[in-house]
């Protein structure tokens, strides 16, 4: 019947609805929308590089070099 198709639609209408739900998450659980990854070393050195130097690991990519001290 008709019905049966129901738990196939909800399968695809998650699947679409995940990524847009998880940008809110993002925003609530990290202040970001836009969470790093960190599965890559190079991606977890420039987090912890960011971190050290402006106490906000999304910062440094936001504010420039002329902002990050000669210390």
């Amino acid at each position: 019947m008709w019905y049966e198709i129901l738990p196939t639609v909800a399968i695809i209408m998650a699947g679409v609805g995940l990524p847009n739900v998880m940008i809110y998450i993002n925003q609530f659980a990290f202040g970001n929308p836009l969470r790093r990854t960190l599965e890559d070393p190079w991606n977890r050195r420039m987090f912890h590089r960011d971190t050290c130097l402006t106490d906000n690991p999304w910062a440094a990519s936001a504010q420039g070099l002329k902002n990050i001290p000669d210390e």
